[in-house]
This record gives C-alpha cells, structure tokens and sequence, in this order.
C-alpha cells in the first residue's frame, strides 16, 4: 500500500468535520475556472456550483500584463462564486455550511515543478532513516529552486520561491519498491522526488481575493502538473505509462510518466490561443470575429464556403502544431522510450480538434517515424463517479480532476 504523501498528511490534520465546503480555482494562462465543492468523508466529491471566466486576450503575451489579466480574472470568479454559487447553496439542505476551506491550482508559467530520481548507492549496507531521506532531498530541493532562480522560467523571482509540494512518488531499496523503507537495511536507496514551487508574489495577491470573502480555515496551493499525475495514476490504475498532454490557453505541457513515475516534462507555446491567433490573421479579422467565427465552425453553424475557409486554416494550424509537438517528443524520445497512451486535457471545444490531429498523424521515436498514438481523452465522464455534479451545473473537466485530488488527500488517513 501506497504511503500517505506530505500534503496528505497535512491535510488529514486539518479535517476535523465530516463535511466541509471548499473552493477550489484553476488557474490557468487563458481563464479561471472556480468549483464550489461539498466534501463529505467516505462519498466522492459533489461539486455544486461552476464559474470560468477568461482573461483579456493579446496579441503578444507579455507576462506582466498576463499576471494583471490573471488577477483580474480571479476577482470575477470569486465574485460569481461567493455571490451566485454560496447563495444557491442557502436554499438546499446544506444552507447551514459556509466555506472554510480554499485550493488554489496553478498551471504554467504560475507553478514550476519537476521530478528527480535520487539515487543513494555505498558498498557498505546503511540503515534508511527520516533523517537521511530528508537530507537527500533538501539537497534536491536547493538545487532545483537554484536552477529556476539562476536559468529557468522564473529567473525574475529569486529568492521570492514558495514551495507548495513535496512528494516521495516511489521508493526502491536495492532495486525493489519498498513504501515503508524506514529501519531497513539496504546497499542502494532510489528516490523517485517531486516538488512544485510558485513565486510567492502570484501566491498573495491570489489569497488576498478569498480572504476578503471568506472566514478560512485553511488555503492551500498546488501545481497542475503534480495534481493531474497523482489522479491520473490513481484512475488509470494498471496503466502505469502514459503521456499526459495538457493544452491549456498559451501553452501545451507534455509529461511521460514510466512506470508511475514522471520522467519527463516538456512545453511549447501553442495552446488554444495559438489556434484563435491564426485563424483571425489568415481571415483578416479581428480576435472576437475570427474566434466566434471558428467556434461557429466547430459547431456546424456557418454557411459552406466560410466553413471550407476555415477548414482549409485550420490543416495549416493542424501541421504547424504537429511538428512543435513531434520535436518535443522526438527530444524526449532520446532519453525514454515514449508509451504509446496519451491522456489528453484540453478545452471541450479544441478536444476533437487536437485529438484527430494526434491520432492520424505517424511520430517520432529515436529519428525513425511509425510511432503512433492511443488517445484518452480526460473530460467529466473520463472522471466518473470519482465526482459528482448538481444538475444543471457546467461539467468542467479540469476542476473534475482537481475535486478529486483535493477529496484525496483531505480523506486519506
């Protein structure tokens, strides 16, 4: 049986009640996305009330401006949250709960995080304590806030780093998996270490909004990346390798996972937003027209030619978007061997889009093409009865992924 992780630990010492009611956000570079969510011990959870609302679109991302929209973004979520969500919930049977819990999920460029393997070999047979293992990864720890503060993405916020998880994915003692390592002997001790950081700046202006509207309990932050892997590799159960691919409004995060294990992170720079750029430049239109304009063609709701336009672009987009995808996973491909599942999380209206686009298409493994793709798609019936929505309410399939998490680890004893 799996150890209980730090953040399940933490949580468990805060859930004093059967019942609580939570908030979680999603933050992420095009949107906020915001659940009111009942948590109740032993019952998946049951997610009341959805708001998300989008960020103002640029023609040139420039962080500072990002961060601004972002801010702004999260203050019209939680205003419909509190206001609309929290007072629908007076007329039902839990009229009497009041949110004392919130959870803040970030996406990238917000959150960074990474997996290391650590590796701790002595011809001589050690005993594995508390202390050495904490010791091997606050070594670990520093290096990696190091790296990100000196050449990473968030170079800009040195010294300014929150840690907001640290986890110990996987244990091996001389070569076996051992998730109770503690008081053993061993020749060879292998860590398998995640750890997620966000600027500290990001972290409080995001608090300051629900502290105006809520008498908490508790706040706690974490990674997509890191909240994705660990309730995938739960749904997935015996699918311990997979791709998980995450197209999110700006960007498009790329993890494999080996053996339940992250052992690769990549990104590249066109999301969704990517797409809508596009189409308005070779229709010569405006943002709002040329993305109601492709919306409009998703749906089948436009005359024939304007469609066939449309569609004619959109192959373009399709092979442009393909070959950064394949040279991500081509620079992968030399330092694993790529599973052939992808777990694929993106907006409902880009999901057809983008999984025909992978399907079809024949990739890259080792410089040799043939490889291609089983994709999974990640949406609210992929989640199931793992969390639950009230009638009527958006089945939003990031804030899905997300409640269940959270249930996770406020429930694990």
């Amino acid at each position: 049986m799996r150890s209980m992780t730090y953040n399940e630990r933490m949580f468990s010492l805060f859930s004093s009640t059967k019942t609580d009611l939570g908030i979680i956000f999603d933050i992420g570079t095009s949107s906020v996305g915001a659940a009111l969510v009942k948590f109740d011990q032993g019952k998946a959870p049951h997610i009341v009330f959805t708001v998300r609302e989008m960020m103002t679109f640029q023609e040139n991302v420039d962080p500072i401006k990002l961060f601004g929209f972002m801010l702004d973004a999260l203050v019209r979520a939680n205003t419909r949250i509190s206001k609309e969500g929290v007072a629908h919930l007076k007329f039902t049977e839990h009229g009497d709960l009041n949110v004392r819990r919130v959870f803040f999920v970030f996406s990238s460029p917000w959150a960074a995080s990474e997996t290391k393997i650590i590796a701790l070999h002595k011809e001589d047979t050690f005993t594995v304590t508390p202390e050495l293992v904490h010791e091997l990864l606050d070594k670990e720890e520093e290096l990696f806030e190091k790296n990100l503060t000196t050449s990473g993405n968030l170079k800009e916020f040195k010294d300014k780093l929150s840690v907001v998880g640290k986890e110990v994915i996987q244990t091996k003692l001389n070569g076996y998996d051992s998730p109770d390592p503690y008081g053993k002997l061993a020749k060879t001790l292998d860590l398998a270490f995640s750890i997620s950081v966000i600027p500290k700046e990001v972290l409080e202006k995001a608090e300051e909004v629900t502290h105006r509207s809520y008498h908490l309990k508790e706040v706690r932050s974490f990674s997509f990346s890191l909240v994705a892997f660990s309730t995938l590799r739960d749904l997935l159960k015996k699918d311990e390798d997979f791709i998980f691919l995450d197209i999110a409004g700006e960007l498009a995060d790329v993890t494999v996972v080996k053996n339940g294990v992250i052992v690769e992170n990549s990104n590249f720079s066109l999301g969704r937003n990517f797409v809508y750029r596009k189409v308005s430049e070779a229709l010569k239109e405006p943002y709002e027209v040329g993305a109601s304009l492709l919306r409009a063609h998703l749906d089948g709701h436009v005359e024939p030619g304007v469609s066939e336009t449309i569609a004619g672009i959109l192959d373009t987009i399709r092979t442009e978007w393909l070959h950064y995808f394949d040279t991500a996973l081509t620079d992968i491909s030399t330092r694993v061997t790529l599973p052939a599942k992808v777990c694929l999380i993106a907006d409902n209206e880009f999901v057809a889009f983008f999984k025909k686009a992978i399907e079809d298409e024949q990739f890259t493994q080792f410089g040799i093409k043939g490889l291609t793709f089983n994709v999974q798609v990640i949406d609210h019936s992929f989640v199931g009865d793992h969390a639950t929505f009230a009638k009527g309410c958006y089945r939003d399939a990031f804030l899905a992924l997300e409640a269940v998490f959270v249930n996770k680890v406020l429930h694990t004893k």
